[in-house]
């Protein structure tokens, strides 16, 4: 299955390219809230976890979906929110972090992850921002962009725009 062989790689380029052709095929990005998450291992190559989510309903915030796939499954381990010192954790998304996902977001690694494993390095790479009309939706681009700046990067997320 090439498609796992390139999560594997653990980069949001790759993700994106699995789930850019399914968008561009006619699911609406506003439906569609594709994503996935990975950990990889301090190697950077063992995949020790990986988890995909599609859109489920209204309400519905993929990168809530696979955070909470990534809490049960450190669960499994009997320490919840612990991950290995020095893994990465890959999350794509299609569309870029909404005002709803962004103090979750930021949340989750202030108050839970980041205080039990300060090693862990925290990627989040989208395809689109999402912008324009809308109460979950930012202004613009430039909007979008420096809440980031002001509330995800401080919180450990290193973001990436995926052409």
């Amino acid at each position: 299955m090439g498609w796992l062989s390139n999560l594997a790689k653990g980069r949001a380029d790759e993700v994106h390219d699995i789930l850019a052709p399914l968008i561009r095929a006619g699911l609406k990005p506003s439906k569609a809230m594709s994503g996935a998450i990975l950990v990889v291992a301090a190697d950077g190559t063992t995949v020790m976890f990986l988890a995909t989510a599609n859109y489920g309903g209204e309400d519905y915030h993929v990168e809530m979906d696979l955070l909470s796939q990534l809490f049960a499954w450190t669960k499994l381990g009997g320490t919840p929110f612990f991950l290995p010192a020095g893994c990465a954790v890959y999350l794509y998304v299609y569309n870029s972090p909404c005002k709803v996902c962004v103090p979750k977001l930021e949340r989750a690694l202030n108050v839970s992850w980041r205080k039990k494993n300060p090693t862990v390095k925290w990627k989040l790479g989208f395809s689109k921002w999402y912008v324009g009309d809308g109460p979950d939706r930012y202004a613009n681009w430039v909007k979008a962009s420096q809440e980031y700046d002001n509330s995800l990067a401080p919180a450990g997320w290193k973001l990436k725009q995926v052409a």
